[in-house]
């Protein structure tokens, strides 16, 4: 199973990772605004480095996930009992 396929499996079955995601688009969001914005105010500009922080955050723990799935994926495609048939003779 490749990267994008574990993520929308996450999406879908892991209530933590979705919620992760919705945040991290809500900070996205909300980023852009800031950025767009000429000549920002010192508030403004504290505001948006505590945002991209959140963001980290988020993205860190979705990563967390992915690699458990990552991990999952991997022991339930392991042969059980050794070495596949289809693996050369040493």
């Amino acid at each position: 199973m490749n990267e994008s396929e574990l993520i929308a499996k996450a999406m879908k079955e892991d209530g933590e990772y979705s919620k992760l995601a919705q945040e991290h688009q809500s900070l996205e969001r909300e980023l852009e605004k800031l950025e767009a914005v000429r000549f920002p105010t010192p508030q403004q500009q504290v505001r948006t480095k505590e945002i991209k922080k959140q963001k980290l955050a988020k993205k860190d723990g979705m990563a967390r996930i992915i690699e458990r799935y990552k991990a999952l994926s991997k022991a339930q495609a392991a042969p059980e009992g050794g070495p596949s048939p289809k693996s050369p003779a040493a």
